[in-house]
């Protein structure tokens, strides 16, 4: 990367980012089209598809979406950062679903929406959205730094918790 390359970069970073874009997306672009940076470039067609059969294995209980999208990235030999900006960007329609499928249900049981739970659900949308950013930031920035390691240990002891409670008899349901 030369000082226009950093300072095009630059530019777009300062333009998205406080915009609801993803500044990520636009600087993963910007740089596979001026040739530099990222592996995104080597995504094929064919890697998405594969990527969603790990995001499937997230049905199991336990198993975290990001998670196993993320490995799945790795698997197509994405680079970590690019494994999880991509995970981040396949949850929308994953979350999109979810959304619509949670709505049709509470139709089926109600017979509308009122103008009360829309503005709550506004609000719940935009303090999601900007925390989700912070935290998407954030994880990118420690997973670089850093990897998973720590999140398997947070895992295997979380985990290991709960076995644990469980067979002491402690009862684990859902609130």
């Amino acid at each position: 990367m030369n000082w226009a390359d950093a300072f095009i970069l630059a530019v777009i970073e300062g333009l998205t980012e406080f915009l609801p874009v993803s500044s990520t997306g636009h600087m993963i672009l910007a740089s596979a089209f001026m040739g530099i940076g990222s592996s995104v470039d080597d995504v094929t067609y064919l890697d998405p598809f594969k990527i969603g059969w790990f995001q499937c294995l997230a049905m199991i209980p336990g198993v975290s979406r990001s998670g196993a999208t993320i490995v799945g990235g790795m698997r197509q030999n994405m680079s970590r950062k690019v494994a999880a900006e991509f995970s981040f960007f396949l949850a929308v329609p994953t979350m999109l679903g979810a959304t619509l499928k949670k709505t049709m249900d509470y139709l089926q049981k109600h017979d509308a929406i009122t103008a009360d739970q829309i503005n709550l659900l506004k609000l719940g949308n935009i303090v999601a959205f900007i925390v989700a950013a912070l935290v998407i930031k954030g994880f990118i920035a420690f997973l670089n730094k850093h990897g998973f390691r720590i999140f398997s240990w947070y895992r295997i002891i979380v985990g290991s918790t709960i076995l644990l409670l469980l067979a002491q008899g402690t009862d684990l349901r859902v609130l």
